[in-house]
């Protein structure tokens, strides 16, 4: 005879076998209902567990968490999110900003034009290098750190103001 403690840890493996094989599916879904739907998605699981769902086969616990994604997100804390739409998933097109990427990839650019020393010492300052402790430690001439920030600094900025014109 099996007990009831090893019968629900058994329904719960089937869950958790459920969730891992749907994941994807179930986000999907979600992204109906919520900005956020992998933490629908989660939170609903929790629910489910602690509701002490019982595994009965895929279709009724598709069928089920489905429902309980969307109860959950009109109902609980993630109505304040929702937002429902008829539009099919696929149908939205996601549109990146790329601006941003564009200019990073000119500040590489004009990087790459220095020479290696001015290059080096702007990209330690870029990476929170405390200026100071570098000019101790390499016996850098504090004037010659600060000249070559001052001097990479200008040389980027007429730079990417000749590309932008």
């Amino acid at each position: 005879m099996i007990s009831s403690n090893n019968k629900q840890t058994t329904l719960n493996s089937e869950l958790d076998r459920y969730i891992s094989n749907n994941y994807e599916l179930l986000v999907l879904y979600a992204r109906k209902y919520t900005h956020s739907p992998a933490d629908l998605v989660h939170h609903t699981y929790i629910k489910v567990r602690e509701a002490g769902f019982a595994y009965i086969n895929e279709p009724m616990t598709d069928y089920y968490m489905r429902r309980s994604i969307r109860n959950n997100a009109i109902r609980s804390s993630f109505k304040d999110d929702y937002t429902y739409s008829d539009t099919n998933i696929s149908e939205i097109a996601e549109t990146p900003d790329n601006t941003r990427r564009i200019q990073l990839e000119q500040v590489d650019a004009v990087l790459r034009r220095l020479d290696y020393f001015d290059r080096t010492i702007f990209e330690l300052y870029l990476s929170g290098q405390n200026m100071k402790q570098l000019c101790d430690e390499s016996a850098i001439p504090k004037s010659t750190v600060y000249h070559t920030l001052h001097r990479v600094r200008t040389t980027l900025k007429n730079m990417l103001n000749d590309i932008h014109r």
